[in-house]
């Protein structure tokens, strides 16, 4: 299992982030990314649409693999852009390891993804 207090804390310092305002309960989570919060068995989010860029970091846990498809499909839809912004965002990408989901929209995605994963191998 994955501490993922931890996680947010490390991309929070590590991560070049700022005006992140984070999610930290299921019915914000819901209304924010039209996530079931009877499928997350825990998570870490945070937001942020003050700049140019609408930045976001989500892990989720699920309850199991049908939770987890179903969290995946709400991530792919959550990627809202201007025409500005389509060539960064389309490469982030949802990825999954076990019951865990990441998606992450920033310029500098890679690196947070990098921290990210960094707790999973």
């Amino acid at each position: 299992d994955v501490e993922l207090a931890k996680v947010l804390s490390d991309v929070n310092d590590n991560g070049n982030l700022s005006s992140m305002k984070t999610i930290s309960n299921t019915k914000d989570l819901q209304k924010q990314f039209d996530i079931d919060p009877n499928t997350v068995a825990d998570f870490i989010a945070e937001v942020s649409e003050d700049g140019d860029f609408p930045t976001t970091v989500i892990v989720t846990k699920a309850n199991d693999e049908e939770g987890k498809d179903k969290i995946n499909e709400k991530l792919s839809n959550a990627q809202s852009y201007n025409t500005d912004q389509v060539s960064t965002i389309e490469a982030c990408k949802v990825q999954d390891n076990g019951l865990y989901s990441m998606l992450v929209i920033a310029k500098n995605h890679e690196d947070i993804e990098k921290i990210i994963n960094g707790y999973f191998s």
